[in-house]
């Protein structure tokens, strides 16, 4: 183990986002050079609420360009009270009857040129706890299927069809969502750089990273401290065995000076905000995985040696909680002090 020069070092303090959402155009898919789309599906793990922070990074599903990462730079919110899913049953080349199986159970045998209400009623009798105000049908191939009265305003998975000639496709046309605490979804979004070449697809998944504050660091220091602790045990007065104690929680301490801080957003969110989800972070999220614990974050050290062939390495320290945070103006200083619910940290290496 090498000495680390911390000035080679980036500190990144990184929330608990994460997740997917779908992309909703409904008559083009993203393209090479869009900056925004429609999105619908919303589910993030953002403290129970459907709304894509500022700031936050995603992928896309689709795109060819290495190490492709975008980054959230405006939105917008909707009232939401709920949304009920509509699927779209076409049928190719049908001659004679198809069927459609939903939540594990299959309809009897509906004939290929069945009117909307013949469809419904093959659907009602799926389950004795249907009703017929349950379904909406109309058309008359293809069938659009609204889902409403006690299957109303929920995700759907698409329902299933099986035709005995030809061939038969079942399409999410607009994707339920549950009602939202507060009534605000995000329904657009813009963001940088724009996306680059690849082959993308009308409900494309997006899969978000964790929001993430850049510390450059000049000079300082991190130290932490791993404990252990054990029982050791007698036997009428000489030491007979040992055993693991309780955890103890491994302190953290962070003393540097810092020459800039990024987001890649035009929010100016401070190591301060960050630590305690305050001001323009007010909507990180929590990176506990019990997000009825106290808000933490993740503390990642990353060292780029400049000397070329040694590793890289990166050091993470899991849901820290900072507990004393100081800033000494004139010494232009930064000093945090924290536990995290972690007995040690995780420690990767990389060829530089």
């Amino acid at each position: 183990m090498a000495r680390i020069e911390l000035r080679d070092c980036d500190v990144f303090l990184e929330d608990g986002l994460d997740g997917a959402a779908a992309v909703n155009e409904p008559s083009t898919a993203p393209a090479e050079g869009d900056t925004s789309f429609n999105i619908d599906t919303v589910a993030l793990n953002t403290d129970n609420t459907q709304k894509v922070p500022l700031g936050a990074r995603f992928t896309i599903a689709g795109e060819t360009v290495a190490d492709a990462i975008h980054t959230v730079t405006a939105r917008v919110q909707q009232a939401q009270s709920g949304v009920n899913e509509q699927q779209t049953v076409t049928l190719t080349n049908c001659t004679t009857t198809f069927t459609l199986s939903l939540g594990g159970k299959v309809t009897s045998a509906i004939a290929h040129d069945a009117n909307a209400a013949a469809v419904k009623a093959a659907l009602v009798a799926l389950d004795d706890g249907y009703t017929t105000t349950d379904f909406d049908v109309t058309g008359a191939g293809p069938y659009v299927v609204a889902f409403q009265g006690a299957l109303a305003n929920r995700p759907l998975a698409a329902m299933v069809g099986a035709a005995d000639t030809g061939s038969i496709a079942v399409e999410r046309t607009r994707h339920g969502q549950s009602p939202v605490s507060g009534g605000q979804v995000t329904t657009e979004i813009t963001f940088t750089p724009a996306l680059g070449a690849g082959t993308y697809a009308d409900g494309a998944v997006l899969s978000f990273l964790p929001q993430q504050l850049d510390i450059k660091v000049g000079e300082g220091n991190i130290t932490y401290t791993e404990h252990n602790n054990y029982d050791y045990l007698m036997d009428r007065g000489n030491l007979d065995t040992v055993k693991e104690g309780d955890q103890v929680p491994m302190d953290v301490k962070l003393e540097c000076v810092f020459e800039h801080i990024t987001t890649g957003t035009n929010e100016y969110v401070s190591p301060m905000d960050a630590l305690k989800k305050t001001g323009a972070a007010s909507e990180w999220v929590n990176a506990a995985a019990d997000k009825c614990e106290p808000y933490c974050v993740y503390v990642v050290v990353l060292h780029t040696p400049p000397c070329g062939g040694a590793e890289k390495e990166r050091v993470t320290f899991p849901d820290f909680r900072s507990e004393q945070r100081e800033i000494n103006y004139k010494d232009a200083t930064i000093s945090i002090t924290g536990k995290c619910k972690a007995t040690e940290p995780i420690v990767e290496r990389e060829a530089a």
